[in-house]
């Protein structure tokens, strides 16, 4: 049985970590408050895609589905 990790966390996690660090390495506001739009236009991203997908479910997250 193996267990993965859900994808938009670990994205989130990583952009969190990149510009935490930006910001306190170069001592500028700007880079943890860009943050949340990145995430969230990542986010919709993925939604709009989904919605404009014609396959019912994608072959990466379940081989039990049939188009």
């Amino acid at each position: 049985m193996t267990r993965r990790l859900p994808i938009m966390p670990v994205v989130a996690a990583i952009i969190i970590m990149v510009f935490g660090g930006l910001t306190l390495n170069l001592h500028d506001a700007t880079f943890i408050k860009v943050k949340p739009t990145i995430i969230y236009g990542m986010f919709g991203t993925v939604l709009i895609g989904g919605l404009t997908s014609t396959s019912q479910c994608w072959a990466s997250y379940s081989t039990h589905c049939s188009t």
